[in-house]
């Protein structure tokens, strides 16, 4: 929430390991303007010192001299059976000017979902993203799965954030189709034949660049339909998109 009181999305995922932290913020989620960046901090006394760092990518067309990267102070609460992380954030630019200031109000969202089972209970876990504005981040645990009847694929790749020398390979079933390839700023287009049945395209990260995880934005295009994606993965781990063609 801005001083203005007008409100923005945002997410936070990471892990914690003695007191440190390491992860990602998504901001303004699914808007025109969604960004997702690298973060870090540590815990102490209940209390989260969080600041965001370089960019892994973004909608928005600001110069990366123009992102507002934000330090959060955040304390962990427990309300109505739900976890909160609640506390106020500065922003600042890459030359340490302060942008802006505001209040965070996070919910857990292990401690949402079981006022949301109904609803989930009605969506397909593999139901494909039809709005190019939704990017679905895919890890080793989480694959894009979709249906087609085309016979064929686009695979669109290339680096929306900073340039940190990640390197992937990428398989389409037993076949290679991009080896040890470092990720640009200008996007490489593959074309991927299906075969009838299921292929799997696997994503694999050869390093972890300047900056992990390891990261990449791929924009898979069959048809009418596009699917926006962004891999996050730590050195050797694979993602997998899975793809039926009817």
């Amino acid at each position: 929430m801005l001083p203005d009181n007008s409100q923005i999305p945002y997410h936070l995922v990471f892990n914690e390991n003695n007191g440190s932290i390491n992860g990602y913020s998504i901001s303004d989620s699914f808007g025109i303007n969604e960004t997702k960046s690298s973060i870090s901090g540590h815990f102490q006394n209940n209390l989260f010192t969080l600041s965001e760092s370089d960019v892994m990518y973004t909608k928005s067309n600001a110069a990366n001299a123009d992102f507002c990267f934000l330090t959060l102070y955040l304390k962990q609460k427990t309300r109505k059976k739900m976890n909160l992380l609640t506390g106020t954030f500065k922003g600042y630019y890459s030359d340490s000017t302060l942008c802006v200031t505001g209040s965070v109000h996070l919910i857990d969202s292990l401690s949402f979902i079981k006022q949301k089972e109904k609803f989930l209970s009605k969506k397909s876990p593999d139901q494909p993203l039809n709005d190019s504005l939704s990017v679905k981040t895919l890890t080793e645990d989480t694959s894009l799965s979709f249906s087609t009847s085309k016979k064929e694929v686009s695979l669109v790749i290339w680096d929306s954030g900073k340039i940190d020398d990640d390197m992937v390979t990428i398989h389409h079933n037993e076949d290679c189709i991009l080896s040890n390839y470092s990720i640009k700023k200008e996007k490489m287009l593959l074309k991927v034949h299906l075969k009838k049945g299921k292929n799997i395209i696997k994503v694999k990260a050869i390093n972890n660049g300047s900056y992990a995880p390891n990261t990449s934005r791929i924009q898979i295009v069959g048809g009418k339909k596009t699917y926006d994606t962004v891999t996050s993965l730590d050195k050797g781990k694979e993602a997998r998109i899975i793809i039926k063609r009817k």
